[in-house]
């Protein structure tokens, strides 16, 4: 019989973890999500990026007693570029409250992630959250620098964008 170790005891945490994964409700909630231990949502939580749109969506979230924790990036529809390329005149958008008010992860278990690293006390998962969208950076040598960034030892890369080569091509890249 193997003995256990610490390692073994974190990945036998990992294995047991269910996770829930949505994106694009677009300020929508009239739907129901299934039971889970962590809700990973991958951005686009408002329709046109207001404060109102974020603190709906923080409300809803705060509500979601089934997962012990709720992870979350922004999409494009919460990014000041896609704002200017649509020429909307909402700049900045209030995705501050996201990134400061601390009582969101001691209170709610609510995680704002953005181009960073979040280890899950309970389980030991490793997630690195981007809402960089490649569709709006010309240079691919930017795009590249930015992706090097995530830690090798990442066990689960939360963003908006499609994977490698799965509908990833833009006018831009």
């Amino acid at each position: 019989m193997a003995e256990m170790t610490t390692e073994n005891t974190q990945m036998l945490s990992k294995i047991a973890t269910r996770f829930v994964c949505i994106s694009d409700n677009h300020d929508s909630y009239d739907f129901t999500l299934p039971d889970g231990d962590i809700l990973l949502h991958a951005g686009d939580i408002t329709k046109n990026g207001t404060a109102t749109e974020i603190e709906t969506f923080l409300n809803w979230l705060k509500t979601l007693n089934q997962y012990r924790l709720k992870i979350v990036i922004v999409g494009n529809h919460e990014s000041k570029r896609f704002y200017s390329k649509k020429r909307y005149k909402i700049l900045p958008l209030p995705i501050e409250q996201l990134k400061n008010d601390k009582s969101l992860v001691t209170d709610y278990g609510i995680v704002y992630l953005q181009d960073q690293t979040f280890q899950d006390p309970v389980t030991g998962w490793k997630f690195y959250g981007s809402g960089l969208l490649s569709e709006y950076y010309k240079n691919p040598e930017e795009l590249r620098r930015h992706w090097s960034k995530i830690p090798i030892d990442t066990d689960i890369l939360l963003t908006h964008g499609p994977p490698h080569s799965i509908l990833d091509i833009s006018s831009n890249t």
